[in-house]
C-alpha cells in the first residue's frame, strides 16, 4: 500500500460513526421510494388512479409511441395506475369527430359515455388545435364548448390537467406560413389558461415549449413525430413538477472498506445499495443515439468522456463533501462497479462530481415497458374501435353482427398486459461501488 493511500484511509476512518449511519440511512430512505423526484406541488398519482387521456389527434397519435404514458407509469411505479387513451383524430370539444354517421350531438354523447364509463380519477385533456382554424371569431364558441365538456366528463374530486396545442411550426413550401394561425392559437392558449385557473386545474403549456419547437418534431407543422412526442412527454412531466435529473449523493460519510476483488492489496471502497428514484427516461430519447447505442453496447463500452457532464447518461451523481485537506482526492481515479460489474474508470468532472453511467438493464427494462404499453393500447384501441364497426354494431350489423360477441374477448388480453406493465414499472435495485484506483493498476 502506498503512503498516500494509507494516509487517505486513515483520514477516512476519522469520520463519526453516527454521521455515517445518518447520512447513509437518509440516502437509502430517499432513494428507495421509487419514481421520479417530484417537487412539493407536483401532480402526484395515488394508489389505484385511473388516468384518461382525452382529446384530439394529439392523443390518438400518441398511441404509436406511448412516451407520455411510459414516462408517467415509470414516474409512479407504486401507484399501480390504469391508463386509457381516449383520443380521437380530428375531434373538437363538441365531440364532432365521434359522431360516426349521426349528428354532432351524437358525437358528444359518445365522448361523454366513453370517458365516464372508465371512471377516471385523473384526466389529461387536450383540445384547441382544430377549433383554432376558426380564428378569433370561433374563440367564444370554443370556450363555451370546452366548459360544457368539462362539466360533462370530469367527475367530482378528479384531478385535471389541461394541455395546450403545440405551436404551428414553419416548414418549407408548399406548406403554408403559420404566422396568422399562431396568432389565433395564442388566443386559444390564453383562453385555456383562463379556464384552468378558474377551475383550479393544472395548465400545461406546450405552445411555448422550446424543445417541441425544434425543427423535425412535426410531419406537417402541427402533427408530432416520434421525437416530437418524446419532447412533449418531457415538457408535460416537467410542467407537472417531475424531475428527470439523476440523484446526487454524498459518499464522504460512508464507511470505507477493504476491497480485494480485482486489486493488488486493499483499496478504499464505498458502496450504496439502493432502488434509485431515477428512471432513465432521457436516455431513450429517439433524437439521439443513446437508446440504440445502449442496446448494442455493454456498460463497459462507454468511455468516461462520453459520460462527462451528461445527465442523460448518468444514473447516480456522487459528491465527496468531506475530503482530507492534505490530499487532492479529486485528482484521483475511481473504479466504478454496478452490481459487482466494473463499468469503467470515473474521474471528477468540472463540478467536482463522479457520474455513474445508467445501467444497461434499466434502459432495456424501460424500453420493454414502453413496448408493453404500446401493445396494451393497441389491444384496447381495437376493443373500443373495431375496424369493421359498421358491420358489427351499426347499420350493416345484419351481415356480421354475430361476431360482435368477440369484442369483449379483448378485455382479458388488456388486463394481462396491465399486469406485465405493473411489474416492469418497478425500479431495479442496484449496488453502486466506488473503489479508489491504486497507481499502476
Amino acid at each position: 500500500m502506498t503512503p498516500t493511500l494509507y494516509r487517505m484511509i486513515k483520514s477516512f476512518k476519522k469520520y463519526v460513526i453516527v454521521s455515517r449511519l445518518f447520512v447513509f440511512s437518509a440516502f437509502a430512505c430517499a432513494l428507495a421510494a421509487g419514481g421520479l423526484a417530484a417537487a412539493d406541488d407536483a401532480f402526484v398519482f395515488r394508489e389505484g388512479d385511473r388516468v384518461a387521456f382525452v382529446g384530439d389527434t394529439f392523443f390518438e397519435n400518441e398511441l404509436k409511441s406511448c412516451y407520455l404514458e411510459t414516462m408517467l407509469t415509470a414516474s409512479f411505479p407504486k401507484a399501480n395506475a390504469t391508463f386509457r387513451n381516449l383520443g380521437w383524430s380530428g375531434d373538437t370539444v363538441r365531440g364532432t369527430a365521434r359522431a360516426r354517421f349521426g349528428p354532432p350531438a351524437e358525437g358528444f354523447r359518445h365522448l361523454k359515455e366513453d370517458v365516464l364509463a372508465f371512471k377516471p380519477t385523473v384526466l389529461f385533456i387536450c383540445y384547441g388545435m382544430n377549433e383554432s382554424f376558426e380564428g378569433e371569431s370561433g374563440l367564444a364558441a370554443f370556450s363555451s364548448g370546452y366548459q360544457t365538456l368539462l362539466d360533462a366528463i370530469v367527475p367530482r374530486a378528479a384531478r385535471v390537467a389541461l394541455i395546450t396545442p403545440i405551436r404551428h411550426q414553419k416548414l418549407d413550401p408548399p406548406l403554408p406560413d403559420p404566422t396568422e394561425h399562431n396568432r389565433a392559437l395564442a388566443l386559444y392558449i390564453q383562453e385555456i389558461k383562463k379556464i384552468a385557473d378558474k377551475r383550479g386545474y393544472r395548465f400545461v403549456d406546450l405552445f411555448n415549449d422550446s424543445e417541441i419547437a425544434r425543427s423535425g418534431s412535426t410531419t406537417d407543422g402541427i402533427h408530432l413525430t416520434e421525437p416530437g412526442y418524446f419532447a412533449a412527454a418531457t415538457a408535460i412531466g416537467r410542467s407537472l413538477g417531475l424531475s428527470f435529473d439523476p440523484q446526487t449523493v454524498d459518499f464522504s460519510a460512508g464507511k470505507p472498506t477493504d476491497d480485494r476483488r480485482g486489486t493488488k492489496g486493499s483499496a478504499v471502497a464505498f458502496r450504496l445499495k439502493t432502488s434509485s428514484r431515477f428512471q432513465p427516461f432521457p436516455a431513450i430519447d429517439p433524437r439521439s443515439n443513446r437508446s440504440s447505442s445502449h442496446k448494442n453496447k455493454s456498460d463497459n463500452d462507454f468511455r468516461a468522456e462520453d459520460r462527462a457532464n451528461d445527465s442523460a447518461r448518468s444514473s447516480l451523481i456522487v459528491k465527496f463533501g468531506r475530503i482530507d485537506p492534505n490530499h487532492d482526492v479529486k485528482a484521483s481515479e475511481f473504479i466504478a462497479r454496478i452490481d459487482g460489474v466494473e463499468v469503467g474508470t470515473l474521474n471528477f468532472d468540472a463540478k467536482g462530481c463522479l457520474r455513474f453511467p445508467i445501467p444497461h438493464s434499466d434502459i432495456e427494462r424501460l424500453e420493454t415497458l414502453r413496448g408493453a404499453i404500446v401493445e396494451k393500447n393497441t389491444l384496447d384501441f381495437h376493443r373500443r374501435r373495431p375496424e369493421n364497426e359498421t358491420y358489427l354494431f351499426l347499420f350493416r350489423k345484419h351481415e356480421q353482427g354475430q361476431n360482435a360477441r368477440e369484442i369483449p374477448m379483448f378485455d382479458p388480453l388488456v388486463e394481462a398486459k396491465e399486469k406485465a406493465i405493473a411489474e416492469l414499472s418497478l425500479p431495479i435495485e442496484h449496488t453502486f461501488e466506488l473503489i479508489l484506483k491504486e497507481s499502476g493498476r
